[in-house]
């Protein structure tokens, strides 16, 4: 499966790719004001949470407007990468 990170009408950015670490299949909504304030992501029980670099659940966590928000989703999706693939190349 190739990566997939689109933006829809509503200004939602979906990010769909096999994670690095567990080999499964994630679907991941990400929304943003339309101004500019924190990035949330999308549960499938309804509720959000707020995604921090990397993607990650901890550290600085991501700020964007609907405009920049494709952006940002497709930078911190490309440094997830790196860093899974570091973690896995040192690894026994």
């Amino acid at each position: 499966m190739r990566t997939r990170i689109d933006q829809n009408q509503q200004g939602h950015v979906t990010l769909e790719h096999i994670d690095l670490i567990t080999e499964q299949h994630e679907e991941r909504v990400f929304t943003a004001p339309a101004e500019h304030g924190y990035v949330r992501e999308l549960q499938s029980d309804g509720s959000t949470r707020q995604p921090c670099e990397c993607l990650d659940r901890l550290g600085p966590t991501l700020m964007a407007s609907e405009e920049t928000l494709l952006a940002v989703i497709r930078r911190e999706y490309r440094k997830m990468r790196r860093l899974n693939q570091a973690e896995i190349n040192r690894s026994p």
